[in-house]
């Protein structure tokens, strides 16, 4: 494999890994960040939606005790004989207020004047049966009359939970328990809902606690509470108020978060579920800024393994492959006293050092071996024509037989009477005898199956003498070819005799 391919290959596993380890610790601890960011915002909504509805109950209470400090409410509630008690109170005062209800009872709890109002009708409905009383229980009335305050709180009616508030009415002596109480009251009907989602920008819904067609997110959420017996809202001194209210978060959908919350009545019962719907924006921002993070990562990872590639090329690879190019001309044209040259002084440049060690050690071995070579080329021609018979050698082979020559010493050329060029052009079958010429196919086979063979024939001279000899030859191997060195001796005066 490439350095290039295995570069690549490196790079992208890093690259790949880099983003995997990014792609965990992002959903492990940036998306969790975010959630927790997302859900702390969407708890801070719901408790401002939970502070507007508190908000309203005190705007209840506020009203009433402007009034119940009114000497002609006091007057009214004492004087209960007189007639013309509370003229003020109209149907467009509780339009004008946006109450419901206004109501004033006496010191016992019972209802002495009052009317009922439908905000949206504008026309006057009559009291409910659960407000002919003070509908407070004994205790909390003892309380708020040793306190001196009011109490606020959302009581459950069969049409609509009633926000409501009650203050005490005194006479001349305060110090002295009060002479009767007023109540003001306002439906927490759709228009309600709707203000209040209006006010907050955001989705909202309530539902009663014990409706049994909750929706599952509901009933998710109501099993996630905890018991308590803490009303919504409570006064406090100096006028502050105190809401509790427990909310449970979830995640509705992949664009949306749920936040619940429970509001017990006045006597502390679980009574509504309000629920805001608010858009992930903030787990969205996270996840675009997590991928646009990413898509730079991919990017620049990229880019730099581009950037390594170019560099690794232009320090590295190019200067390997000219070596390499080098080395093999080099080799090919077995020129060992050629150099590779690279500048620097890093790995490449130390591996041109020791190729070219390697190629002065081989162009000493080179010229010693050839110098060997001489030696024993000139032993071997001296020895060659020092011989006294004419001796040749051929190509051979199975398929052909014998083919050209390839040498011959210097006794066949004098004999012969044929110059070496002339020697070389012709075949074996130039130079034997013409009654030869037909055994030369049996000579061929014996040198295939045995691989030497000996026989007598005669051989023709330039000058057409034919001088008979005895023939001995075998084949060998030159150079990974078949060749036959043939042997002959004139033996003329074995045949005169």
């Amino acid at each position: 494999m490439k350095i290039r391919v295995k570069t690549i290959l490196i790079l992208s596993a890093m690259l790949i890994a880099l983003l995997l380890v990014f792609l965990i610790a992002s959903e492990t601890i940036v998306m969790d960040a975010f959630h927790t960011v997302e859900v702390q915002s969407a708890q801070k909504d719901t408790n401002r939606a939970l502070s507007i509805l508190a908000s309203d109950i005190n705007q209840l209470d506020a009203v009433a005790e402007d009034w119940s400090s009114r000497g002609s409410v006091e007057e009214s509630i004492a004087h209960t004989d007189k007639p013309g008690l509370l003229s003020e109170l109209d149907n467009r005062t509780l339009d004008h207020l946006r109450f419901n209800y206004i109501l004033f009872y006496n010191a016992s709890g019972e209802l002495i004047a009052g009317t009922g109002y439908d905000i949206e009708k504008q026309q006057e409905t009559p009291v409910l049966a659960s407000l002919t009383t003070l509908p407070l229980a004994p205790a909390v009335i003892s309380t708020m009359q040793s306190q001196g305050n009011g109490f606020i709180g959302i009581m459950g009616d069969p049409q609509d939970p009633l926000l409501l508030a009650v203050q005490p009415v005194y006479g001349p002596d305060t110090s002295t328990p009060p002479i009767g109480y007023i109540l003001m009251a306002r439906y927490l009907d759709a228009t309600e809902i709707q203000r209040l989602g209006n006010l907050v920008q955001l989705p909202l819904d309530i539902r009663r606690y014990n409706d049994p067609a909750l929706p599952a997110d509901y009933k998710s959420a109501m099993a996630s509470f905890q018991n308590g017996t803490e009303p919504f809202v409570q006064l406090q001194e100096n006028d502050a108020i105190t809401v509790n209210a427990p909310v449970y978060v979830a995640v509705l959908d992949s664009e949306n978060i749920g936040t619940y919350a429970l509001i017990r009545d006045i006597n502390g019962s679980p009574l509504l579920i309000m629920r805001l719907t608010i858009p992930r924006d903030i787990y969205a921002e996270g996840k675009s800024t997590t991928i646009y993070f990413f898509a730079f990562l991919v990017i620049l990872g990229i880019s730099l393994g581009v950037i390594i590639l170019l560099l690794l090329d232009e320090t590295v690879i190019s200067r390997l492959l000219y070596v390499s190019k080098r080395v093999n001309s080099i080799g090919a044209a077995r020129d060992f006293s050629a150099r590779v040259s690279v500048s620097g002084t890093d790995e490449v440049a130390q591996l041109a050092t020791d190729v070219n060690s390697m190629l002065g050690e081989l162009e000493v071995s080179q010229q010693y071996l050839k110098s060997r070579l001489d030696q024993r080329e000139k032993s071997y021609h001296l020895f060659f024509n020092s011989i006294a018979d004419p001796v040749v050698v051929w190509r051979f082979s199975n398929q052909e037989g014998f083919g050209e020559l390839i040498e011959a010493n210097n006794a066949a050329v004098e004999i012969l009477g044929y110059s070496r060029p002339e020697l070389a052009a012709m075949k074996l079958v130039d130079l034997l005898a013409a009654e030869d010429e037909t055994d030369q196919d049996s000579v061929t086979q014996q040198l295939i199956s045995n691989g030497k063979v000996q026989f007598e024939g005669s051989y023709r001279t330039k000058q057409g003498t034919l001088i008979p000899v005895e023939v001995i030859a075998q084949t060998f191997d030159e150079f990974g070819e078949k060749a036959v060195l043939i042997i002959t001796r004139d033996i003329t005066e074995r045949k005169d005799v």
